[in-house]
């Protein structure tokens, strides 16, 4: 419980930051304070609306490859901008010349965040079905097997998530064949007995039948 609570005060305090962050910019430039607050809501609802659609977009998506959704996500702040810029020219507190140039500027930087997007997409995607080609080997070789990055294993540049997820499974199929190793040393060890007993109980068995 305490790494979900966590998470999710860490999500409060960057939704407190962003408008906190913005008042203090607003104020450092010298905005009046009228229109700095005017400035903050309409951002802060923007971004919000922004949120909105992208998580629905994004619910919508949730069967999808992840590097669709990591794509999708990366145009969240490149909407959120456009978005906040098209309002702030119909209020006229930017100029149509700047707004033209700001578009521009947005075309660009979606674009190169959308290509490292899909590349950090690619690369969990690889990283996830080298997990899953991990434990099905794990699973056809039986416990204690040990895989190197090559035969499924994920490589040590993966995500960390990943890579811990994949050692993970190792410790648990070398855990396994220890367990398998015991259970075969006990049954073993109830075989003797059973036989030391019977053998134990065979012979005076047989002398009070010579008797």
């Amino acid at each position: 419980m305490t790494a979900p609570r966590t998470k999710r005060w860490g999500l409060v305090a960057l939704a407190v930051a962003g408008p906190t962050a913005a008042a203090l910019v607003a104020v450092a430039g010298g905005i009046p304070a009228g229109e700095a607050v005017q400035l903050v809501v309409q951002s802060c609802l923007g971004a919000a609306v922004t949120g909105l659609i992208i998580s629905g977009v994004l619910f919508v998506l949730r069967r999808r490859p992840i590097g669709v959704q990591v794509a999708v996500a990366a145009f969240a702040p490149v909407l959120a901008v456009a978005l906040g810029a098209g309002w702030a020219a119909s209020q006229m507190f930017i100029t149509s010349h700047d707004l033209w140039v700001l578009w521009v500027v947005l075309l660009g930087a979606g674009t190169v965040g959308l290509v490292v997007a899909l590349l950090l997409g690619r690369r969990v995607a690889e990283a996830s079905a080298s997990v899953g080609e991990m434990a099905r080997r794990l699973g056809e070789r039986g416990p204690g097997t040990t895989l190197a990055p090559g035969e499924g294993r994920p490589a040590g540049a993966g995500p960390h998530e990943l890579v811990a997820l994949a050692a993970q499974l190792e410790q648990t199929s070398a855990r396994l064949a220890d367990a398998q190793a015991q259970a075969a040393a006990m049954e073993r060890s109830r075989r003797e007995l059973v036989s030391w007993v019977s053998h134990d109980l065979r012979t005076p068995l047989a002398g009070i039948r010579a008797m």
